[in-house]
């Protein structure tokens, strides 16, 4: 079994900085891991929805940023994410 240091370490080699999500009894170890690190940074989020927006403004904050290769990768812990509905 991955242990959450071992995900995070493998996260942070792929480029992953910003780990973003609502509190949860199934990823407490994994939020409890990226709390606990310097490495990376952790913002809690009142819902999947926020964290999604969250992410998007990181993404949207690096692409203005790639010319001088400051790029986040943000990932979001969530045990169930909302699912797109067609109308």
């Amino acid at each position: 079994m991955l242990t959450p240091d071992t995900f995070m370490t493998n996260a942070a080699e792929c480029g992953f900085s910003l780990y973003m999500g609502v509190p949860c009894s199934y990823l407490s170890p994994l939020i409890d891991c990226a709390i606990g690190r310097a490495d990376v940074r952790h913002i809690g989020a009142a819902n999947e929805g926020d964290a999604v927006a969250i992410a998007s403004g990181a993404e949207a904050r690096a692409s203005r940023k790639r010319h001088r290769r400051e790029v986040y990768r943000a990932l979001i812990l969530s045990p169930s994410m909302p699912r797109m509905s067609n109308p």
